[in-house]
């Protein structure tokens, strides 16, 4: 009964729980994140992880809002503690990776506009970049010419520092713009 006068205030998680069974309820901290969340519980979450996946980090962080982020690979004594410092005045902790992550993610977010997506999606569906023409619409419905498809892909490639059109589709999945 102690736990109902004196509570926990932090849990450290993993995402990816290795020993799931059948009978878990849960298989992995993000549903476990989801069912603190979901409960009300007054409690600071941290996750601490090796998934260093842009989109995956970004979703975590956007949608379940974790209080600290850490990488098992790289945090210390020290750092968790600092995080459990700054958890503790109800403040937030990413660690220096997943801090530059979410910038540059948020950064490529507000640069993304519905030609860039559209055109990131179609590219790999034709070998020409000239087959985009006609198919590749602005919000107004007319289609973009030529031009304006290949000035918008040089863009993307500077954005993204893609070297050639397949390099900048693989960025755009690896940052979770496309699928």
């Amino acid at each position: 009964m102690h736990q109902n006068t004196n509570p926990f205030q932090l849990l450290f998680t993993d995402l990816s729980f290795d020993n799931t069974t059948e009978d878990s309820l849960l298989d992995g901290g993000e549903e476990l994140i989801k069912a603190i969340r979901n409960n009300n519980f007054d409690i600071k979450i941290a996750v601490i992880t090796g998934h260093t996946e842009t989109n995956r980090v970004y979703n975590v962080i956007r949608n379940l809002n974790p209080n600290a982020y850490l990488l098992k690979s790289k945090c210390d004594a020290t750092e968790i503690g600092f995080a459990v410092q700054k958890m503790l005045v109800d403040d937030y902790y990413y660690t220096h990776e997943i801090h530059q992550k979410i910038m540059r993610r948020n950064i490529i977010q507000i640069q993304m506009d519905d030609v860039a997506i559209q055109i990131l999606k179609e590219l790999p569906n034709h070998p020409k970049i000239s087959n985009l023409e006609g198919i590749i619409n602005k919000g107004d419905g007319s289609f973009l010419k030529l031009r304006s498809i290949e000035t918008k892909l040089g863009n993307l490639r500077a954005d993204l520092n893609a070297n050639n059109n397949t390099d900048l589709v693989l960025k755009a999945k690896e940052l979770g713009i496309i699928d």
